[in-house]
């Protein structure tokens, strides 16, 4: 067995244990849209997030001065917010724990632009204002944890393949 055979899917464990991104895309039949949700797409119930869209269409002719956007949020079928998008998105406070339905629709401000659209994605607010700091150096410091032990037991398999086969 080489070291390399050993070293590759260590590595691999590696890479996986790294911080993910997370947005999420949505498609209504030529347009896409990606929401992000700041901070770090996880929203915490009571504090203001910042919601923005990357919106493209397969001609390439969406551009969102150009667009009727609208974003509508509802929670178990009530409405909590109906609003126009700007290029700064929009600043929203998810008032509980709880999934919230977010739509996006658009409809062009001239005709042939681009198609209307309804995109929509469910988004947890998962956590109280204040928690999300401690659960990000959490996540933060377990990954950490992990590359360090990883490293730790690649240095420690390195070692006795080598004594092995130096005795």
């Amino acid at each position: 067995m080489n070291f390399l055979s050993l070293l590759a899917p260590l590595l691999t464990v590696l890479f996986l244990a790294s911080p993910a991104q997370a947005h999420f895309l949505s498609v209504d039949r030529t347009v896409g849209a990606t929401i992000h949700i700041d901070p770090n797409d996880a929203p915490a119930a009571n504090q203001p997030s910042t919601i923005f869209f990357d919106i493209a269409d397969k001609s390439g002719h969406f551009k969102l001065e150009n667009c009727d956007c609208r974003i509508t949020i509802s929670k178990a079928g009530h409405q909590l917010l109906d609003q126009k998008i700007g290029v700064n998105g929009v600043v929203y406070t998810f008032p509980q724990i709880d999934v919230y339905s977010v739509r996006l629709t658009g409809s062009p401000k001239e005709a042939a632009q681009f198609h209307t659209f309804d995109i929509g994605w469910n988004i947890r607010a998962d956590h109280l204002a204040g928690a999300a700091a401690v659960a990000g150096n959490l996540t933060k410091n377990q990954t950490l944890g992990g590359i360090i032990f990883t490293g730790v037991l690649v240095l420690t398999i390195s070692f006795f393949v080598f004594k092995r086969r130096s005795g």
